[in-house]
């Protein structure tokens, strides 16, 4: 899975969760009772601009589907949290030398 610049319309939802099925593992896409229909487009959007290709998309991917599809948190709650993580991760991942979370050794 290398970086690419994605082509996304926010509006498209069948769009963008076809392109997830290059850039997520097909076992979270296909979860049981994970709706990806409920996830928020922006968010989806977000994956495939920023983590593609990074050790922790799958991370983040499983994380959004998991907070919408179980907790109902709110938008901006679910928006932080993927941000957040992700902003922590690229820095963290270079800093340590990680290329996977199975490196990371405390």
């Amino acid at each position: 899975m290398n970086k690419r610049h994605s082509s996304f319309s926010t509006g498209n939802l069948d769009s963008l969760l076809q392109e997830l099925q290059g850039v997520v593992h097909p076992d979270i896409l296909a979860a049981p009772r994970l709706n990806w229909r409920e996830v928020f487009p922006k968010f989806t959007a977000h994956l495939l601009r920023t983590a593609i290709g990074e050790p922790w998309v799958n991370h983040l991917a499983f994380m959004v589907v998991v907070l919408t599809s179980y907790t109902r948190l709110d938008r901006t709650t679910i928006e932080r949290c993927l941000y957040n993580l992700h902003a922590r991760w690229r820095v963290l991942f270079p800093a340590y030398h990680l290329t996977s979370f199975n490196d990371w050794d405390p």
